[in-house]
């Protein structure tokens, strides 16, 4: 069993953070993940997906990887399956925590990077029904993914941005670092099919769009962007410092629309 080392290769080179600056990137975008974790308005539900292919059901044991502050994880649980929820941001998975219980739901949660996860030692190994990671960047590379099917012992689903634009974000994005590739994460679903399809598996792919917008303030958007530019901010000859003086104008409550347009892979295999 072995792939194109292409697909690996290229996949491998689109990772630009390390797992301490991970873990502090995410911790950072906590409160903006937790506002979206009971509005699902104008997207098309995973579990309703996995559901319908009896890959979700009452007494199933699923692990969401990259469970953020637990909306999908919720969601799950909430049709009766049994849910462990796997997240590297400390804070992600204190929100994720008290959304559970504020739903009244039992969810298991644990704070690690995916990456570093010793699933015999956890005793993941083949221990779900049903593995997910739901646009996480927790899958990053073969090995992540292939540790993702080795929890499995019957379904595995993955969904990834093939395309994502940030409205708010491109102008900058292009005059820092015109032409690159700002976040990492996108391109992962096409590298992902094409390595299980090398390993002899033969995975479902689907595509879906979605657009989705909020308001935020000028200092948010602000940390949004030294986030996702600062690794390019130096050979642009800027710093984070400099950033206000781009924003763009805002309305009269001094807030900025943020909109993302998005076409996502779902990705669904059998083990």
């Amino acid at each position: 069993m072995t792939d194109a080392p292409p697909f690996a290769e290229l996949w491998a080179a689109l990772r630009e953070r390390g797992i301490d600056e991970e873990r502090a990137f995410w911790d950072d975008r906590a409160e903006e993940f937790n506002a979206f974790v009971h509005n699902r308005a104008g997207e098309d539900s995973p579990a309703d997906f996995l559901q319908e292919r009896g890959a979700l059901f009452p007494g199933a044991e699923v692990l969401d990887i990259g469970c953020g502050a637990g909306r999908h994880a919720l969601d799950f649980a909430g049709r009766g399956a049994r849910v462990t929820g796997l997240d590297i941001s400390p804070l992600m998975i204190g929100h994720a925590g008290a959304n559970a219980r504020e739903s009244g739901l039992n969810i298991r949660f644990i704070t690690m990077p995916w990456e570093d996860a010793d699933i015999e030692a956890l005793g993941l190994e083949r221990a779900f029904d049903l593995v997910v990671s739901v646009r996480s960047p927790a899958i990053n590379s073969r090995e992540t993914l292939m540790k993702m099917c080795r929890a499995s012992r019957a379904y595995c689903f993955l969904s990834a941005f093939i395309h994502r634009d940030d409205m708010l974000l491109a102008p900058v994005a292009e005059r820092v670092a015109p032409g690159r590739m700002l976040h990492r994460h996108v391109g992962g679903a096409l590298y992902a099919f094409n390595i299980l399809c090398s390993c002899g598996i033969c995975p479902g792919f689907y595509r879906r769009g979605a657009t989705w917008s909020r308001e935020i303030g000028r200092e948010e958007a602000v940390e949004l962007w030294a986030g996702a530019l600062g690794p390019h901010l130096a050979d642009a000859g800027m710093r984070v410092e400099d950033l206000p003086a781009l924003l763009p104008a805002a309305d009269g409550n001094g807030r900025l629309c943020r909109t993302i347009r998005a076409e996502t892979a779902w990705i669904f295999w059998k083990i």
